[in-house]
């Protein structure tokens, strides 16, 4: 089961790493302000699987496309885990994280009171979970936990009226598991700015921690976790570490900060959404893009480069759920799916059906939806003061046949389908046509490589495809060109197809390609070479693929 990777909580101006007269290692208390234990009698009963086998179907928007009325999701209870209390308190579980087979819930309580906690979860096996450790703070608040190199990492906040040596109340600390992932007294922490720390993440050998308003902003660790950086970045409320660059986003009102390996900022942008001082804000990379849970606004989908908002999902009404419910708070992307987690309204799903991506629907698991981990079909989400649900996703989508897209590129822009997963290798928009690059007769062996070559393609994403058949394409050129298609299998083996040489004119030509029925399909790949000496460029201006879906 892979890592997974999700984020909670995040006035233009670049920002740099300041240096401040804050202590440059962690701090040590003189006490852990934690209580943990691994006792099994005292944590065993909190596994309940009274009611496994309950399954959630999904209700769907009173707006749906035509191919999304007959997608049929839906999630299959496998166990729970209740919340421990702390005296007569119960903690509310908000939020879940997932790595490898290892779950931590993180705990806290409505409104200012200083409760919280964390739960360690071997879930190995979801339809028996082992609850390894329970690590409860009757002095502080736990916002974000997560598992990472042997430690459990953990933001929040602590009382300053009961616990010493602190600057802020903001926290990010580090506790030691042993070999058996149990939680040990081996504790480490660092104080943050502002009131509370709101989620930690790992990325690009570094440790990062967010915290709120009071002089927020991103607090950059070494691995041995002593204090390298601070960007002010007020109300941060979440980083999400994609391949190339981190973002940050923030509150009140919504930004989001881009960032690269080094922690600099590349870019600054104003969003919608993210203006609730109540609520969390998530965001999270999908492809190469970024979603943002943008409040009543839905999913807001931007390039983190150009700030360009690519995409917006609007969340439709849903029967049985007030409008005021329907709002985008948390988030995370699972391949071609994003998972909200909307407090009452539930746990809203989009996913990429086609050519088309759509919120589908909500799963009413009759409990708020406060955080959600998702890895492949295994789901987990914080129910608050129900505890935490863990759960398998089955997927059933309709399979139809005929036309699975038809792109028109006088409407449709590059990075509309890049948000799809589409790749473009040298591909470029020009007004309405895409504008492949400019190559020569030296070029052609290498185009013509399905293992060299890299440019001059087009990869059309065919993994939520049954079957393809046929394939169309209107282009045009402005020298002698031959156009080709190869099939990328799912284990990365490519099959060759056919070659077609245009017409010696710069009109536009209609071609059809037969794909052969073949299933299993990752990429449908379209690319371009010269078919003489000289150098010149193809233009292509429609795209459509015939199949089942």
């Amino acid at each position: 089961m892979k890592n997974i990777r999700i984020a909670l909580f995040a006035l233009l101006g670049f920002g740099i790493w300041s240096c401040n007269n804050d202590p440059e290692v962690p701090s040590n208390l003189d006490g852990n302000p934690f209580l943990q234990s691994s006792d099994q009698a005292l944590l065993a009963p909190r596994v309940d699987l009274t009611e496994a086998g309950t399954i959630y179907p999904l209700k769907q928007s009173l707006a749906p496309s035509s191919r999304i009325q007959s997608v049929d999701f839906k999630l299959e209870l496998y166990s729970e885990i209740l919340p421990p209390s702390i005296g007569e308190q119960s903690l509310r579980a908000s939020n879940v994280r997932l790595s490898g087979n290892l779950l931590a819930i993180s705990y806290n309580v409505e409104g200012s009171t200083y409760l919280g906690g964390v739960d360690i979860v071997d879930i190995s096996n979801p339809t028996t979970p082992r609850l390894i450790s329970q690590v409860l703070f009757e002095e502080g608040s736990i916002s974000d936990a997560f598992i990472e190199d042997g430690s459990l990492y953990l933001a929040g906040a602590l009382d300053m009226d009961a616990v010493g040596g602190l600057s802020s109340p903001a926290i990010f600390g580090k506790i030691d598991l042993n070999q058996a992932s149990e939680a040990t007294d081996g504790y480490t922490q660092v104080d943050l700015p502002s009131f509370v720390g709101t989620y930690g993440e790992k990325g690009f050998d570094k440790y990062v921690a967010t915290s709120g308003n009071g002089g927020g902003g991103l607090t950059i660790l070494s691995e041995d976790f002593s204090r390298e950086g601070f960007l002010d970045l007020p109300n941060a409320r979440s980083i999400a570490i994609g391949d190339t660059t981190a973002a940050v986003l923030q509150g009140e009102p919504g930004r989001i900060a881009v960032l690269d390996p080094d922690f600099a900022i590349l870019n600054q942008f104003n969003i919608t959404g993210a203006d609730n001082p109540q609520a969390k804000g998530q965001l999270d990379y999908f492809n190469t893009f970024l979603a943002v849970a943008g409040g009543a606004e839905g999913v807001l989908i931007y390039n983190p480069i150009s700030s360009e908002l690519v995409t917006q999902l609007t969340l439709n009404p849903i029967e049985g759920v007030a409008p005021s419910d329907i709002v985008a708070n948390g988030l995370v992307a699972e391949g071609n799916s994003l998972f909200m987690a909307n407090g009452a309204a539930g746990l809203f799903v989009a996913d990429l059906i086609g050519n088309e991506l759509n919120i589908l629907g909500t799963f009413d698991v009759n409990a708020s939806a406060n955080g959600v981990a998702v890895s492949e079909d295994l789901v987990v989400i914080a129910n608050g003061t129900a505890g935490t649900k863990i759960l398998k996703l089955t997927k059933s989508k309709p399979v139809q046949e005929g036309e699975i897209f038809s792109v028109d590129f006088e409407t449709t822009t590059r990075d509309q389908l890049a948000v799809l997963g589409w790749v473009f290798q040298s591909f470029t928009q020009s007004g309405n046509e895409l504008r492949g690059g400019r190559y020569g007769g030296p070029d052609r062996s290498n185009l013509l490589n399905p293992e060299a070559s890299q440019k001059n393609q087009i990869k059309i994403p065919a993994n939520q495809l049954i079957s393809v058949d046929e394939l169309r394409i209107s282009v045009r050129r402005d020298q002698p060109y031959e156009v080709y298609v190869w099939l990328q299998k799912k284990d990365g083996s490519l099959i060759q197809l056919e070659r077609t040489r245009l017409a010696d004119n710069n009109s536009v030509q209609n071609l059809t390609f037969d794909l052969q029925d073949t299933e299993s399909l990752d990429y449908v790949i379209v690319g371009g070479a010269p078919a003489g000496n000289g150098y010149g460029r193809i233009f292509i201006s429609k795209l459509a693929m015939d199949g089942k879906f």
